[in-house]
């Protein structure tokens, strides 16, 4: 996978090299961010491989090579594994349709131009990070969407992003320590017998939302610069990395 970054405009030689450095660390946070969002843990996300200047018709241009990671299977495959078995296959979660239509590229500029977007990318890679869902994280960006859309005089239940009870059982079990664990958002008993809500449920749920709301006119930012993302042999948007086994989260 290939990034390439333009020469900076009005920066001196000085500091060109700290400038794109980290323009290219912000635009490799935003990919991984936007990665989760769309391929659940099935995107293990991008690491700088390494950088050198080449000279493209006279222009000074900084490329970036990127290792692109995959791990476990998106929900198509998993359903067709679970088919091959000889069980019956699961039913899809609510919003797939969604989450697999985001347009990478819109996403990518909206990150790069909003910088509330950028945040709720880079919080649902927190949430999948590890392989303990991370509640705290979830919250924050569910959290965060709904923030934007209030300011714009928006609500996302009337929306249809998400119900009532869905809203309600969502927030108890993240803010509860005993259902949540260290991950929760709160250290104080809730007193909640059991979850109300199961990490992989919530985990379409905030994934469901963030890419109605990256994909609707609520995200949208002031555009910018932006950079171009070229792979040659993946059609973005209309498939996912390549599986290893998990479940369809």
């Amino acid at each position: 996978m290939l990034l390439t970054h333009n020469q900076p405009g009005g920066a001196t030689p000085e500091e060109e090299p700290r400038i794109v450095q980290d323009e290219v660390e912000a635009f490799v946070k935003r990919l991984n961010g936007i990665g989760r969002v769309r391929w659940g843990r099935a995107f293990e996300g991008v690491s700088i491989h390494s950088w050198h200047t080449v000279d493209a018709d006279g222009e000074i241009t900084e490329t970036i090579f990127l290792d692109a990671g995959t791990g476990h299977l998106p929900f198509k495959e998993f359903a067709d594994l679970v088919e091959s078995l000889g069980y019956e296959r699961p039913s899809p979660p609510d919003g797939l349709e969604h989450i697999d239509g985001l347009d990478l590229d819109a996403a990518l500029e909206t990150t790069g131009t909003n910088p509330a977007a950028g945040r709720v990318v880079q919080l649902i890679n927190l949430m999948l990070k590890d392989e303990e869902f991370n509640w705290s994280a979830a919250y924050a960006a569910l959290e965060t969407v709904e923030h934007e859309l209030d300011q714009q005089g928006v609500d996302g239940k009337s929306l249809g992003w998400w119900t009532k009870d869905e809203r309600s059982d969502f927030r108890a079990t993240a803010n509860s320590p005993e259902a949540s664990g260290v991950r929760a958002r709160h250290g104080k008993p809730t007193h909640l017998p059991k979850s109300r809500m199961s990490s992989q449920d919530a985990n379409w749920l905030v994934r469901r939302v963030a890419a109605l709301w990256l994909s609707s006119p609520y995200s949208r930012g002031e555009s910018g610069r932006r950079m171009k993302l070229e792979d040659p042999g993946v059609q973005r948007g209309a498939s996912s990395p390549g599986p290893t086994p998990e479940t369809g989260a």
